[in-house]
């Protein structure tokens, strides 16, 4: 019996990585690095901030170390969410509504930050319906590794089977199935040639995620 949904972030709820690759451009243009929007797609979209400063690290030859060059995309970042929240997914709203009319609990389960999914709570009035926000600070390895959804699953008290994942990624997908939880993947522009091999179901929009979940569960 499903009991609750677990919800990736950045990707599946919020359009946040055209802005991410856009905060990340503005930080490296200060260390003279171009940075095009299809590098970034390509090769950091749907990566932590830790992780991307790393990689930008290697592939540029930048002599800044990983935790500084993360803090200034940080700073960015925040400084940017204070005016404004990332743009809500079509369809984000109506899943958390249609969940909490079947019962079910809900939880939101992101690699990235904790400051991210709590302004996007607030600014679109959506925090009566999560129970619990586990982020990239709550575990010592990020997605792929299942440690997130292993947590989000003691802090509810619910088993593996009890629960299904909503991503966006095969990272993400990769973190739900190695926590045993079964996921629906919502493919993009920049996931939909990735491997969703082991997936519930893949589909194109949350429209069509929440049509899938009341073809399974009911309406």
């Amino acid at each position: 019996m499903l009991k609750a949904l677990l919800l990736d972030h950045d990707g599946t709820l919020v359009d946040s990585e055209t802005l991410h690759g856009q905060h990340w451009a503005e930080v490296l243009a200060s260390h003279g690095v171009e940075l095009s929007s299809a590098e970034y797609h390509a090769h950091y979209a749907g990566y932590s901030t830790s992780q991307n400063a790393i990689d930008l690290i290697q592939q540029h030859g930048l002599t800044i170390s990983q935790h500084a060059l993360a803090q200034q995309k940080v700073a960015i970042t925040q400084a940017w969410l204070k005016q404004q929240a990332w743009p809500l997914i079509e369809g984000a709203s109506a899943i958390m509504q249609w969940a909490s009319t079947q019962g079910l609990r809900q939880a939101i389960v992101t690699g990235g930050q904790r400051v991210s999914v709590e302004r996007t709570l607030s600014y679109y009035q959506l925090a009566p319906f999560i129970e619990v926000v586990t982020s990239q600070e709550d575990a010592e390895h990020n997605k792929p590794a299942p440690d997130l959804y292993l947590l989000t699953l003691e802090r509810l008290g619910l088993k593996a089977h009890e629960v299904l994942a909503l991503e966006d990624t095969a990272r993400g997908m990769q973190a739900a199935l190695g926590a045993g939880i079964e996921c629906v993947v919502v493919r993009n522009s920049y996931s939909q040639n990735q491997d969703f091999s082991g997936a519930a179901a893949c589909v194109d929009s949350l429209p069509q995620a929440l049509a899938w979940l009341k073809q399974r569960y009911g309406n």
